[in-house]
């Protein structure tokens, strides 16, 4: 029995050590996960502010380098002279239906009023007038698409009608700072050596000096509110999530599937009275 109880006693001993260790290696490995998993929140906090600060860093660069193309085209054009030419330097547009539209310029003169959309983009553009997305192939050989300007600018004269008269005649032109235009296949778009040139270039069809007086007062009347950049980038982002609901950014309507002859677009259930249109894709 002495003998017996000897065995059982060292059983029991070394039962008590193997689980003892089985323990030990399992709180030690707990810890280390657990000390894992913080390096890893850290690790993902730290990337995450790191991704924050690049974003806003680039935004901030985007930004002023279209406030450097503006500040260009602002030059060639120059300032109001009474009776000669009107202009309207970075305005926002607030519509009835709380749209807004950053306008870059607008300029009146004997030949017309015109909506002047600027693009501060290098390298060779290419784009035709109906379609969404145009390319750029920059002087590094990088290719990028952007929104097609001259549908950016159609909405900016669309929401500055309805602040001043459906019915007024209002010319669109988009300038491009230091970009190759040979591929472009679309009118008034042009490069800012021709700007000058193409707002002097005689019309058929003039107005007179109290009429560009008239429409340079509506104008500023119309435009005067307390809409800040803020706000307007806040309303562009409602409008993305408005299409992605397919809700038509214009009236409120809803954007069915259509067939046109360039493929399938959403355009708009109120049309004729509304003629927004979107691509598929």
């Amino acid at each position: 029995m002495g003998g017996v109880s000897i065995l059982v006693f060292i059983t029991i001993i070394v039962t008590f050590i193997i689980i003892k260790k089985l323990y030990d290696n399992k709180h030690r490995k707990d810890n280390i996960n657990k000390n894992e998993t913080n390096i890893n929140n850290e690790y993902k906090e730290e990337n995450e502010k790191w991704k924050e600060y690049y974003e806003k860093l680039q935004e901030k660069s985007i930004k002023r380098i279209g406030e450097q193309g503006e500040e260009e085209v602002a030059k060639v054009l120059g300032e109001t002279i009474e009776g000669i030419q009107y202009v309207i330097n970075d305005i926002i547009v607030q519509t009835k239906n709380n749209q807004t539209s950053q306008i870059d310029h607008i300029f009146i003169n004997e030949n017309g009023i015109w909506v002047i959309e600027t693009k501060y983009r290098s390298g060779h553009i290419y784009g035709k007038e109906y379609e969404h997305q145009w390319t750029q192939f920059n002087n590094y050989g990088e290719q990028k698409t952007f929104y097609n300007p001259i549908k950016q600018n159609a909405r900016h004269i669309y929401n500055l009608k309805d602040k001043i008269g459906k019915n007024i005649y209002i010319k669109s032109l988009v300038v491009f700072i230091n970009a190759n235009l040979e591929r472009v296949e679309a009118e008034n778009v042009i490069n800012i050596e021709d700007l000058w040139e193409t707002l002097w270039t005689e019309e058929e069809v003039k107005i007179t000096k109290e009429e560009m007086k008239k429409w340079y007062t509506k104008i500023k009347e119309a435009t005067k509110n307390n809409i800040t950049e803020e706000e307007h980038i806040q309303g562009i982002k409602t409008k993305q999530e408005n299409l992605e609901k397919r809700i038509c950014p214009r009236c409120g309507g809803k954007l069915i599937l259509r067939k046109g002859e360039y493929g399938e677009f959403y355009g708009c259930s109120k049309y004729p009275n509304c003629k927004f249109t979107k691509n598929k894709y």
